[in-house]
């Protein structure tokens, strides 16, 4: 039997500690192992109603608005018919409108529809 050099056998490794890098890698998922499964939190958010939910996931479309001559007039029209936030960008040609509520959207396109506006 011929024994193996040592350069030769020095290109293999052949133990566990030769294997690892040497570096201690840390779990950054070790905080969520010490979480408590009361689930007191989430017990509340399925007690929901299914149609809450399905409003709080909507995601509501902008409207676009052309043809408005005066912009200070339709905003002094609108602002009253909306009970939530909303953000008006004024374009050249169209207003960019986005309502935070399904309810002011559909009061909205009501009134532009009354309106006949674009």
């Amino acid at each position: 039997m011929v024994k193996a050099n040592a350069s030769q056998s020095g290109n293999k490794r052949s133990s566990s500690e030769a294997l690892s890098s040497g570096h201690a890698h840390k779990n950054k998922y070790s905080p969520l192992a010490n979480l408590d499964n009361t689930n007191d939190d989430n017990s509340e958010k399925t007690d929901m109603d299914p149609v809450e939910v399905i409003q709080m996931v909507q995601k509501i479309p902008p409207l676009y608005i052309y043809d408005i001559v005066d912009y200070i007039e339709f905003l002094n029209k609108i602002t009253p018919l909306i009970l939530d936030n909303f953000n008006i960008i004024n374009n050249n040609i169209f207003f960019k409108l986005n309502l935070s509520t399904v309810n002011d959207y559909r009061t909205i396109t009501k009134y532009l529809s009354e309106e006949n506006i674009k």
